[in-house]
């Protein structure tokens, strides 16, 4: 929603700024719902149909602002982008199978058994939030763009950071 809003923001007054930003509206709707304690759940058709609208959007921008549009969807969504492949780097280093079900992924890891997921939601949201800001700075201005990703990576960092601290408080391991 927020990586959605951002875009539309940064693609007014054109064509492209229409769809994200009903894409956004649709999002915000799915989240009243899906807020805990979740009553509907998107699946892998929605996240995929919105996968593919974020990856397409920056093509609905001016042909000399693309990359700083990439760049903006990219920064906004830094916490679902590197998640995965940190994850993925781990568990091959460790010799596990990539294929394999597993609790390993950081906003999983962030969970405390027994607790509602309330607090990491609007964690991973205020995240989110700082992320979009720090994606549209990018885009409004080029020569801050490799201060903008150190803060993503910061953000990232960070999240690792609370994952690891989170799971060794509660014995390393979460179902």
């Amino acid at each position: 929603m927020l990586s959605l809003a951002v875009a539309g923001w940064a693609l007014w007054p054109g064509s492209g700024a229409g769809l994200a930003l009903c894409g956004a509206s649709a999002t915000l709707a799915f989240l009243m719902r899906n807020w805990p304690p979740a009553r509907i759940f998107l699946g892998d058709v929605g996240s995929s149909g919105l996968g593919f609208l974020l990856a397409a959007l920056p093509f609905a921008g001016p042909m000399d602002r693309r990359e700083d549009l990439a760049l903006l969807i990219a920064t906004s969504l830094a916490l679902f982008l590197c998640d995965p492949l940190l994850t993925l780097a781990m568990r091959t280093s460790r010799g596990e199978p990539i294929g394999q079900a597993h609790r390993d992924h950081a906003y999983q890891r962030l969970f405390t058994p027994g607790e509602s997921h309330r607090r990491v939601v609007l964690m991973l949201l205020a995240a989110g939030v700082i992320l979009s800001i720090l994606g549209a700075v990018a885009y409004g201005d080029r020569s801050r763009s490799w201060w903008v990703l150190g803060g993503a990576g910061a953000i990232v960092a960070g999240e690792w950071a609370a994952a690891h601290l989170t799971r060794r408080r509660h014995g390393g391991s979460q179902t």
